[in-house]
C-alpha cells in the first residue's frame, strides 16, 4: 500500500510538472538562431580612430582615406555595419576591440609584437615613417640682417675706439707749432683706417702702426661676418640626423602609441600627452620652447606643421626618419571576415585604386599605399 501511493505521487507530480512546461511554454527560454553577423539584426561593428587624413568627422559624417578603403572593401558585400567612434588612446582602442566591443578598428595603428598577443591585424595598407614634427629659427634674411647688424655694430664700435684713442694720442704729443685739433686728428686716424694718409713727418710711425691695426680690424670683420653666416647656417640644418641626436631630448608622444616605447628605446625622454593626435600637435607647437619635438606618422607631421604655422612660425618636419613602420586595421581575434578583407585591401593595392585613394588624402605619400 505504501509503495502504491508513492508511485501515485510520482505519476502526479510529472504530469503537474509536464503541464506547467506545456501551459508556460511562451516563457522557456529557447535558443534562437543567430542573425549573421553583417545582417541588418547583427551589423558590423566598427571602431573608428579620428585622426586626419585617415579619418575625420565633418558634421556629423565620416570620411578620410579608411573611410573610403572601408566602403570599397564592403559595398559588394552587402554588409550592414555601425560605426562607433574608439577612445584616443591607440591600446586602449585596442584593448577594446580584444574584448568584443568592436569587430574590427579602423585607424592608423602600427603593428607590434606586443599587440599582436591579443589582436590580429590585417594586411598592412600602407608604409609608414616614425617621423618628428620639431622647430627651427631658420635662415631667413631677417635673420641674417639682424645678426649681421649686430656683428657690424661690434667692430663699429672697435674700430671708433681705437681710431679715438690713436687721436687722443696724437693730440698729446703733438708739437706746439702744430694746430690741429683732436677732431681733426681723429679724421686723420679714420683716414689712414682706411688706406689714405696725408701726415708729416712726425706722425708718420705712428700712422703705420694704425695701418696695421686697420689691416687687422679688416680681417676682424671679415672674419666675424663669415662666421655670423656660418653658425646661422648651420643652426639651420637639419636638428637630426641620427639616433645620437634623438638620445636624452625630451619629444611630445600620445599617451598609447607604440611610438613612446620605440622612442625610449632611443633614449629619448618622452612626455606621454594624454588627448587625440591633433591635440598633441597643438600642444607641442603651443610649447616649442620646452621640448625637442613631437613624434607621430609623417603624414601626421606633414600635416600639423602647416596647420599649426600659426602658432609657431618655425615648425618643419624633420628629414631624419626614426624607424619605418606599417599601418593596418585591427581585427577581434573572433571576426570571422578576416580573410575576406585581406584579399580585398590586395586588390585595392594591385589595382590603381588604392593609389588614388591615398592621393587625395596624403599627396606624394601615396605611393606607400601600394606594396
Amino acid at each position: 500500500m505504501k509503495y502504491l501511493l508513492v508511485f501515485i505521487c510520482l505519476i502526479c507530480s510529472f504530469e503537474t510538472s509536464f503541464a506547467s512546461a506545456d501551459t508556460n511554454h511562451g516563457d522557456l527560454t529557447i535558443a534562437q538562431p543567430k542573425y549573421p553577423l553583417g545582417s541588418e539584426q547583427n551589423p558590423i561593428k566598427v571602431g573608428l580612430m579620428v585622426v586626419e587624413p585617415f579619418i575625420a568627422k565633418h558634421d556629423g559624417v565620416y570620411h578620410g582615406l579608411l573611410i573610403d578603403y572601408w566602403k570599397q572593401i564592403s559595398k559588394d558585400k552587402n554588409w550592414h555595419y555601425t560605426f562607433i567612434e574608439t577612445t584616443p588612446n591607440y591600446t586602449n582602442a585596442l584593448k577594446d576591440a580584444a574584448k568584443g566591443k568592436y569587430d574590427l578598428v579602423l585607424g592608423n595603428f602600427s603593428t607590434t609584437a606586443e599587440r599582436i598577443a591579443y589582436i590580429n591585424y590585417s594586411r598592412p595598407f600602407m608604409l609608414n615613417e616614425i617621423s618628428i614634427l620639431t622647430t627651427n629659427n631658420g635662415l631667413t634674411v631677417f635673420t641674417i640682417a639682424v645678426n649681421l647688424f649686430y656683428a657690424i655694430i661690434e667692430i663699429l664700435l672697435t674700430v671708433f675706439l681705437l681710431v679715438s684713442f690713436v687721436a687722443l694720442v696724437l693730440r698729446i704729443f703733438k708739437s706746439n707749432e702744430d694746430n690741429t685739433t683732436l677732431v681733426e686728428f681723429f679724421i686723420i686716424s679714420a683716414e689712414s683706417l682706411i688706406g689714405y694718409v696725408t701726415v708729416n713727418r712726425f706722425t708718420k710711425a705712428i700712422f703705420l702702426m694704425l695701418l696695421l691695426f686697420s689691416l687687422f680690424v679688416k680681417a676682424i670683420f671679415i672674419g666675424t661676418v663669415t662666421s655670423t653666416l656660418l653658425n646661422l647656417s648651420l643652426s639651420s640644418k637639419e636638428p637630426f640626423s641620427d639616433a645620437k641626436d634623438i638620445s636624452g631630448k625630451l619629444f611630445v608622444v600620445v599617451k598609447g602609441s607604440s611610438f613612446v616605447d620605440k622612442m625610449r628605446a632611443l633614449n629619448a625622454r618622452v612626455y606621454e600627452f594624454d588627448g587625440g593626435d591633433e591635440e598633441a600637435a597643438e600642444y607641442y607647437a603651443k610649447n616649442a620652447i620646452k621640448y625637442d619635438g613631437y613624434v607621430a606618422d609623417y603624414a601626421l607631421t606633414y600635416r600639423y606643421a602647416n596647420q599649426f604655422k600659426s602658432v609657431e612660425p618655425n615648425l618643419i618636419v624633420s628629414n631624419y626618419n626614426v624607424r619605418n613602420d606599417i599601418l593596418a586595421f585591427a581585427y577581434n581575434e573572433d571576426f570571422p571576415f578576416q580573410k575576406i578583407i585581406d584579399t580585398n585591401i590586395l586588390e585595392l593595392q594591385d589595382s590603381n585604386l588604392a593609389y588614388s585613394i591615398c592621393s587625395v588624402y596624403v599627396g606624394d605619400e601615396a605611393k606607400n599605399c601600394v606594396m
